[in-house]
């Protein structure tokens, strides 16, 4: 089964642009799809995916980043077993995207999984290619531009670090909910043995009160 959710990309400044940290839900043989559309100039596609249940092997789930108007052509896969991953990719401008979650249908013949919840995010930004002219090259220059692209590259690392912390909550939220109903089936179950415990009690007080009276009498 695929599932193909259109989010097309427009950025009319030089900003960073983020589509929005996502959470979906992933059935055993689903397939989740975005597909993105890269700006009219020279852009960077990067995003991350994070899966939100702490019990599940990273082999289960698989993401990738692929061509649209080429099929099989993947431009990035995420490691086998791996829970998580990044990606950053420079793409030519109005280039059509996939990114892509699968969950395995059949993993483990022992093991039935049933749905798993995954995050991701996705970003976009307009590459600039910054020159230099004869009169400004020098070390000086140099240094400053690598020093450029070493602060583009700690930007990129901090949104990802972001994305991670909004995963966190996600799954600490998810974890919440199940700790609610496991203790509220706790509390169900013993009120439940509570209220026998407490039949069975006035039982045998009126089964030895039925009994101490029938031997008066005799």
């Amino acid at each position: 089964m695929l599932n193909i959710v259109t989010a097309t990309i427009l950025l009319l400044s030089t900003s960073r642009s983020c589509l929005a940290s996502y959470s979906i839900t992933l059935d055993p043989g689903a397939q989740e799809c975005v597909l993105l559309r890269a700006l009219d100039t020279h852009s960077m596609i990067s995003g991350n995916y994070d899966i939100l249940n702490d019990l599940v092997d990273g082999h289960v789930v698989t993401a990738t980043l692929e061509l649209a108007d080429t099929p099989h052509t993947v431009l990035w896969k995420s490691d086998r077993g791996e829970t998580e991953g990044t990606f950053q990719i420079d793409v030519k401008p109005r280039t059509r995207l996939e990114f892509c979650l699968e969950m395995d249908i059949e993993v483990d013949d022992d093991v039935t999984l049933g749905s798993i919840p995954v995050g991701f995010n996705l970003y976009v930004r307009p590459t600039v290619e910054r020159t230099l002219d004869a009169a400004e090259s020098g070390p000086d220059a140099q240094r400053a531009l690598k020093l450029k692209s070493s602060a583009d590259s700690i930007n990129n690392d901090w949104h990802n670090l972001v994305d991670h912390f909004d995963f966190l909550r996600n799954r600490e939220a998810q974890h919440q909910v199940l700790t609610s109903q496991i203790l509220s089936r706790v509390m169900g179950w013993t009120v439940l043995e509570a209220g026998l415990v407490i039949c069975m009690a006035l039982g045998q007080v009126m089964y030895w009160k039925k009994f101490f009276e029938q031997r008066r009498y005799l």
